[in-house]
Parts: C-alpha cells; sequence; structure tokens
C-alpha cells in the first residue's frame, strides 16, 4: 500500500504500509522554501511495525556533492543503488544536504526522529539524472507500538551549507526532549590525553609529570584512557567490566586524582559501557589461543602442544623436527644429516666439504674460515678471534662489545659484568632500568618477580601455570570478561553476543544493568573527586541483527533506544547532581542530537597523525553541535618533525578545542615552543573561534579555507597553498590570517577599498618576522606568513 501527497512542489510517497496499520501525510510550508512533512502511523493494538519508506525525487542541476554526518573524507555524490546512511541515537544523525561548488545547499533534508534507526538515501538515477531521496524506518528489530508520528525537514533555499545546517541544528534543538545539556568552562580548555602518548602503559608518576608540563602549556584537564583498570596492556577490552582501578598500575587512584587536581587541572577518566566478553564454548582438553589464559585442566599426556598457536599437534612424526617453540628433537634424527629447523624436513644429501645457509639452503663456496656465517645452530670456525663476540648471524665481527650487557646474539652466553638489579631484554640488547617487581615484564626467558598477585593473570609468554591463580575469573568490564563478577551477574542479560568475537553487548531494557552502569560511575565520580567522564562505545548498543527482540523478562522496556535514552539520561542526571559542571565526553559518531543531550564535549573520531583528517572532523562536529564543545582527536606527531608540521597539527584543530597526546618530556624545545605558542593563540581568540559566525567553505575539497567572525575579530585559516581567500564583507578591526600550508604566503582578496592598517606577522613558534603598512584596496595582496604562520592586521 503506498500514500501519495502531491500539495507541494515535490511529490512524496510512502510505501510498505501493512495492513494492520494506518498512514497519514501532510505536509507544511512555514516559511519559503521550507517543508515540513508529518507522518502518522496509528494501529488499533500494538504490533511490530513493517518497514517504511518515505521518498521524493529531485533534478540533479548544480549539484556537486553530499555532506553528512558520518561522510570523512566522501563527499561525492552516490548511485541509487547504494545503501544509504544509517543514524540513531548513538550514531550519526538524519541529515543530508546537497550542495553545489559555491558550497550553497540545494537540498538540505533532515527527519525528526533522532532516536530510533533511521537510513538516509541521496542517489543519482542514472536513467533520468535525479536524485532519488528517501527516509527508511523500521529496517531493524523493534519494539511494537501502536502509534508513531514524525516529521520530515526538506530546505530548498539556496543558502550556505554551514548556514542550512545551523538550521537544521536549531530545529532539532527545538523538538521536545531534544534540549542540549549546559558546557561547563572547562570543557572549553585545551586537554591533554593520556591514549596516544602511554596508551595503557599508565601509572601516577608517569601521568602526573606530563600534567605538569600540560599545564605548563595551557591544558586544564587530563583524560585518562584505557589502561587504568587492567594490568594487561595489549590494547583489548578483555579485561572491563568491574571497572576497578589497577592495584598494580593505580594504587591510591584518589591520592593520584588529588595531586593532579593540585596542579590546576581537571581529571577525567575513560569508561567503556556496553560490552561484556564471554568466552563460550571452550574445549577443556586444548590450549585456547586467547593472551593470558590459563592454561586448562586436561590436557593430554602425549600431544605437544604449540605455544603460542595453542592447538594441538595431533599426529607429530617422530622422525622429523617439528616447528613448535621449544620443542623437544624427536628421538630417530640422522647423526650426519643437519636439520632445517623450523623447516622440518631434513636435507639428506648435503655436501660435506660446504657450509649450508639453513633455511635457505643453498650452498655459500667461499665462506671466510675467520668469522661467523649466517647459518642458524653451526659451529665456530677455527680461527675466531678469542677477545671478540662474534655477531650471529650478522657475519662480521663486533669489535666494541659492551662487557656489562646483553648482546643481540642468538645462543650468546651472558657477560660476566652483568648487574645484578637490571633486567636485560634479550634480544633487544639494552637494559631496562626500571622493572617494577611486583609485575611481570614482557621479556623473553625472564623469571617471574616475587610480588605476584594471586588473583591476576599474569602476561607471560612461556604460558606455564602459575602456583595461586584463580581459575575461575576473567577480568574485562562494560566491556565485562566472561568470568569476572559482572558477567557472573549480567549473562542471563545480554542484548546479543558476538560468537567469533567472544563478547557480548548488555542489555539496557533491565533496569538492574542501568544501575549497575550508573553505580560504578557515581561511585568513582565521589570516591576519586573525578571531574568527568569519556564514556565510550555507546553506538555498540543496537537491537541484534536479524534477529526478533525479547521482550519481558524483567525487561521495563520493550524498545532499545528508548532504554539507551534512559539510561544516558540517569548517567548525567546522577552525575549532574554531584557536580553540576561535570564533563561527558562523546566520541564520534555519536555526536547527533540526543547525543547533545547527555554530553558537553563531542571529540573527532580516532585520526592519529593526520591533520587534514583531524579538521574536516571536527568542522563537521561543529556544523551540527551548536554550544557543545567540538574537541579535536589527540593531537600526535614525530618528534623529528619540522616545527612547521608539528603546528600544522594545531592549525588544522583550529576551530575546536584541542586535546594534545605527546610525550611532553621527550619533545625538542623548538615543538614545546610550538606547542606553547599555539595553545596560548587559541586562547586568547578562542571566544572568536568557538562562537563567531563559522564559515567553513567547499566541503567536496575537505575545507581549503575557513573563517571564524563576531563583530570585532576576523579569523581566517588557508589549508591549501595558493589558495585566494576572498574576504567580500565589512571587515572588522581586527583581522588575523593563518597560513595552515607548509608554503610561504597568504593572499587575500577584497572588493573594496579597505583603508590603512599595520600588519605583525609571526613564525609557528611566535617570533615576529616582519611589520608592515598596508593599505588595502580593492584587489589581491599578498601577506609573506611563513609557513604554519600568523598574520594579525589591526585597522589604524
Amino acid at each position: 500500500m503506498s500514500h501519495m501527497q502531491t500539495d507541494s512542489q515535490l511529490p512524496y510517497r510512502l510505501s510498505g504500509v501493512a495492513d494492520r496499520f494506518r498512514a497519514a501525510l501532510t505536509v507544511e510550508t512555514p516559511e519559503e522554501g521550507i517543508e515540513l512533512v508529518h507522518l502518522t502511523i496509528t494501529a488499533d493494538r500494538p504490533d511490530i511495525p513493517p518497514p517504511l519508506k518515505l521518498s521524493w525525487t529531485h533534478p540533479v542541476i548544480d549539484i556537486q556533492g553530499v555532506w553528512h554526518p558520518n561522510a570523512y573524507r566522501n563527499r561525492g555524490l552516490a548511485p541509487d543503488w547504494f545503501p544509504g546512511w544509517r543514524s540513531n541515537a548513538a550514531s550519526s544523525a538524519p541529515v543530508v544536504c546537497l550542495f553545489g561548488g559555491d558550497s550553497r545547499s540545494r537540498l538540505t533534508f533532515a527527519f525528526s526522529d533522532t532516536l530510533n534507526p533511521v537510513v538516509c538515501q541521496a542517489g543519482v538515477h542514472e536513467e533520468t539524472a535525479e536524485l532519488h531521496c528517501s527516509v527508511s524506518l523500521f529496517e531493524e528489530p523493534g519494539a511494537p507500538l501502536d502509534r508513531y508520528e514524525a516529521t520530515l525537514r526538506v530546505d530548498r533555499r539556496e543558502l550556505a551549507c554551514f548556514d542550512s545546517l545551523d538550521g537544521v541544528r536549531r530545529w532539532w534543538s527545538g523538538l521536545p526532549g531534544l534540549a542540549p545539556a549546559p558546557v561547563p568552562a572547562a570543557a572549553r580548555e585545551p586537554m591533554y590525553s593520556t591514549w596516544y602518548s602511554l596508551h595503557q602503559y599508565l601509572s601516577p608518576e608517569e601521568i602526573e609529570a606530563e600534567c605538569r608540563l600540560a599545564a605548563e602549556l595551557g591544558c586544564g584537564a587530563v583524560i585518562a584512557d584505557d589502561g587504568w583498570q587492567t594490568a594487561n596492556n595489549e590494547r583489548g577490552y578483555a579485561y572491563c567490566g568491574d571497572w576497578e582501578a589497577c592495584a598494580d598500575k593505580m594504587p591510591d587512584m584518589a591520592a593520584h586524582v588529588e595531586r593532579v587536581h593540585a596542579l590546576g587541572m581537571k581529571y577525567m577518566l575513560w569508561y567503556s559501557i556496553p560490552h561484556i566478553r564471554p568466552l563460550p564454548r571452550l574445549r577443556a582438553d586444548v590450549w585456547h589461543s586467547i593472551p593470558h589464559i590459563r592454561p586448562l585442566p586436561r590436557l593430554r599426556a602425549d600431544v605437544w602442544y604449540s605455544i603460542p598457536h595453542i592447538r594441538p599437534l595431533p599426529r607429530p612424526r617422530a622422525d622429523v623436527w617439528h616447528s613448535i617453540p621449544h620443542i623437544r628433537p624427536l628421538p630417530r634424527l640422522r647423526a650426519d644429516v643437519w636439520y632445517s629447523i623450523p623447516h622440518i624436513r631434513p636435507l639428506p644429501r648435503l655436501r660435506a666439504d660446504v657450509w649450508y645457509s639453513i633455511p635457505h639452503i643453498r650452498p655459500f663456496p667461499r665462506l671466510r674460515a675467520d668469522v661467523w656465517h649466517s647459518i642458524p645452530h653451526i659451529r665456530p670456525l677455527p680461527r675466531l678471534r678469542a677477545d671478540v663476540w662474534h655477531s650471529i648471524p650478522h657475519i662480521r665481527p663486533l669489535p666494541r662489545l659492551r662487557a656489562d650487557v646483553w648482546h643481540s646474539i642468538p645462543h650468546i652466553r651472558p657477560l660476566p659484568r652483568l648487574r645484578a638489579d637490571v633486567w636485560y631484554s634479550i634480544p633487544h640488547i639494552r637494559p631496562l632500568p626500571r622493572p617494577r617487581a611486583d609485575v611481570w615484564h614482557s621479556i623473553p626467558h625472564i623469571r617471574p618477580l616475587p610480588r605476584l598477585r594471586a588473583d591476576v593473570w599474569y602476561s607471560i609468554p612461556h604460558i606455564r601455570l602459575l602456583p595461586r591463580l584463580r581459575v575461575d575469573v576473567w577480568y574485562a568490564v562494560p566491556y565485562v570478561g566472561r568470568h569476572s563478577r559482572a558477567w557472573e551477574r549480567f549473562c542471563g542479560r545480554m542484548l546479543y553476543t558476538i560468537e567469533e568475537r567472544g563478547w557480548g553487548v548488555v542489555d539496557p531494557r533491565f533496569p538492574e544493568v542501568r544501575e549497575y552502569l550508573i553505580g560504578i560511575y557515581t561511585s568513582a565520580q565521589r570516591a576519586w573527586k573525578l571531574d568527568g567522564f569519556k564514556l565510550d562505545f555507546i553506538d555498540s548498543i543496537n537491537p541484534p541483527a536479524g534477529n526478533r527482540l525479547e521482550f519481558g523478562g524483567g525487561r521495563d522496556c520493550d524498545a532499545v533506544p528508548e532504554a539507551v535514552d534512559r539510561l544516558m539520561s540517569d548517567i548525567i542526571a546522577r552525575l549532574s547532581a554531584v557536580d553540576p559542571d561535570v564533563l561527558i565526553e562523546f566520541r564520534q559518531a555519536y555526536v547527533g542530537p540526543y547525543m547533545r543531550k547527555y554530553g558537553n564535549m563531542f571529540r573527532a573520531a580516532d585520526c592519529p597523525n593526520d591533520a587534514v583528517e583531524n579538521r574536516v572532523r571536527t568542522l563537521d562536529i561543529r556544523l551540527l553541535c551548536g554550544e557543545t564543545a567540538a574537541h579535536a582527536d589527540m593531537l600526535m606527531w614525530h618528534p623529528d618533525e619540522p616545527a612547521e608540521s608539528a603546528a600544522l597539527q594545531l592549525i588544522n584543530v583550529l576551530f575546536a578545542v584541542p586535546q594534545i597526546s605527546l610525550r611532553l618530556d621527550r619533545l625538542p624545545p623548538a615543538h614545546l615552543e610550538t606547542v606553547a605558542h599555539g595553545l596560548a593563540f587559541w586562547k586568547e581568540h578562542r571566544d572568536t573561534l568557538l562562537d563567531g559566525r563559522l564559515e567553513p567553505y567547499h566541503p567536496e575539497l575537505l575545507y581549503p579555507y575557513v573563517l571564524a567572525a563576531d563583530t570585532a575579530k576576523l579569523i581566517a585559516a588557508v589549508y591549501q597553498p595558493h589558495t585566494i581567500l576572498p574576504l567580500r564583507r565589512e571587515l572588522p578591526d581586527t583581522v588575523i590570517l593563518v597560513n595552515g600550508t607548509r608554503e610561504d604566503g597568504v593572499h587575500m582578496e577584497l572588493t573594496k577599498e579597505a583603508g590603512e592598517w599595520e600588519a605583525h606577522i609571526r613564525d609557528c613558534r611566535g617570533r615576529t618576522t616582519a611589520r608592515l603598512a598596508l593599505s588595502l584596496r580593492a584587489g589581491v595582496h599578498p601577506l609573506p606568513v611563513p609557513p604554519a604562520g600568523t598574520a594579525e592586521l589591526n585597522r589604524q
């Protein structure tokens, strides 16, 4: 059944309505160029609605690209058969902007239901050069309903893209239940993050040392990312679930947070929310390929087990070597043949007067008698010098080896003066000066240190069983592991499990699940005096793909999106009751209208060391987030970068709040000057950069120039070399031009005379390179701004 509504310039068709549902479309025109298409669906009794599609067409006239919240670098038009852009409360948003080469919208449409799964499409129909546009509903498993209302907003005005999208943002904010959360001042301060700089190797000493430097540079908060809750550093989520500070890393979290507060910085902590990691159906008679897993109790005595591959090798031949680490030679090897290990098979016809390169097999006819040769397991030749260690397999003698360290030579014996209080990394050569006595260290052949905790699994390459470890527990949390206390509680309250990945997602429709998660955060907030939370992986809470949802059984609501809204609303309410200025960060793509209710910081999705991607992602967030603080992905770069290239990381996220994630104690002085100047510049002009009118141009070219302006100041950044910056407007008394390229010079174009100005030009470290008097006439004006430098123009 389909319904047509043609009382508008665009015909709208609703298809897929089943007989048990009734549908109605009405069109409202609140102002010229805008249509509101109201959709109402009713039924006599609650039932699961069928998939519906609201569709229309639009001619492809002067349209060069498409914008949607998850476009990233792909702004091209798609054919009408592509699957479309999915959104729900925790992922993206239902809005599409089709624009021309002049950065103006030709058609922008958005949907009012930003809670439930929606798929937007706008694809080119090849036969007619028309866009087939649609909004699809109820394509995923959902709850029964007897009434559904939503509105499609279609804007055909040729406004600048950023103005058209800002209109959508204001429309959403005015809908019932979508008022954004307040934004505390601390959310607008530069921040230090531990993720790229320390990853999971966290310690209070390291964090506090970095915070001390970060505070001096102008950062106002630190985000301690993943790793504080686990002794495992393999960057997985098997050790999430109970959210207790790891005693080996954070022995006194409250005292650590207090010391950071004393530096003048806020403290935020990372949490994932929904996942629980079960390990289903492990066989009791084999080793399983899971890092740090305990040996299972019924290993067969007559089978060698492949470590780290951990599956049994059932039929080893007795007359060959097997490619298994640490395996013993089997008994019937021939005494007159060299065997290629790990290639397994014997080499039967080797000549007795030639050394063979194993595993390379071919003979080397002219080997020197006075050096070692690159042959695994080869015996020494007769005239090696007694006072020199020889590098095997590197062949040449190494004349100046130090006597007090281990050297990277296979099978080499330790040299006589190793220090007794230092563990030596074999084959990594250098000593590791500060191994902690209460943890295992990831060094081959290293012995366990004396104070291992009896209730924790340790990362030991050789995988032998430690004597007093608990055999019933895995540690992993919201990500929660199968053997955690949380798993025991909630294994029957999963939304779904992913067998091949070995984890599950808790079902927030259970009130005890929501209360457990909320209790974790509020308890930590009170006990540790936390200022904020980085809440991660919310976009994983989805109905199970392809399966019908279960209802009842202790669930207090049927719809998963409704449960997510309850969970997140209660989290922000309970945390705000303790601290009204609590900081809540979400990561792209959960940055839509519903997420603005719960969080006050939206960060760009991970794009390490990618300045261009960071620019695109932060600007895309800015176009829809309004007053919510848009944050850059954490900035990082190689310490050998030129200072100008390092500065470009900051300049590309100029219109968002910067986050730094570098080992500041290892940065060269030029980089520290660059960061200090960049953050000082950003803080000085923050009000204009964040609150001024934002104008990012040419999304199809990834925003080659961007402006932010208020009544007193205009700041423009140019990101493509040789770009002429058009300033076709009345200029305020201060104009700042930022060279976001590695080439000299910025060119600005004026359409009329602007009078007399003074220009102060600086490089990326804030050093003055020129002071100029300018008489600005209509036309193009080149300015000698160095790479990653700035020019500040003040009217005289």
